[in-house]
């Protein structure tokens, strides 16, 4: 069964939006689908969208005056350990995509943003997913989530475990 949402713009936060159907608030940036990003089909290849994902992650820390560069300066790493995407609608060559994405649950050493990736200005969902992500210091060793990621946690009202 589809899940409905509704888009509406924050009050505060150009970047920022409230699905109404929920009360969840998301992070909303966009992409164009580059021609290299296409298959033989002429469709975006399924790995692609985990590029996406991440330009979502990416620019949801930037929106907080952070970066990745930054936390991987303090010697944290965020590497993914799980992946889920639901493959709804293709996006082709040149389609500009929006991209929303939110922290949802924390941990101590790991934590899951959500992403919906939808046609620009439509809601029309072309993928959906979560990643899961666990924290490591340089020897590769489970640290605790850092105080960056954290604040995105607690400003997106997310599930703290």
């Amino acid at each position: 069964m589809k899940k409905k949402f509704l888009f509406t713009p924050h009050k505060e936060n150009e970047n920022r939006y409230i699905d109404e159907t929920t009360g969840d608030m998301w992070f909303k940036t966009k992409t164009r689908v580059l021609y290299a990003d296409t298959d033989a089909a002429q469709v975006v290849y399924h790995a692609n969208y985990l590029r996406y994902f991440e330009i979502g992650r990416a620019e949801l820390i930037r929106d907080f005056g952070s970066s990745y560069k930054y936390i991987e300066e303090k010697n944290i790493y965020q590497p993914i350990i799980h992946v889920q995407m639901d493959f709804r609608y293709p996006a082709d060559y040149d389609m500009v995509l929006d991209v929303y994405v939110r922290p949802t649950i924390l941990e101590t050493v790991k934590f899951t943003i959500e992403y919906k990736i939808c046609v620009e200005n439509t809601l029309k969902l072309t993928v959906d997913g979560k990643t899961i992500h666990c924290c490591i210091n340089k020897e590769k060793k489970p640290c605790v989530v850092d105080d960056i990621t954290k604040s995105l946690f607690y400003g997106y009202n997310a599930k703290i475990l």
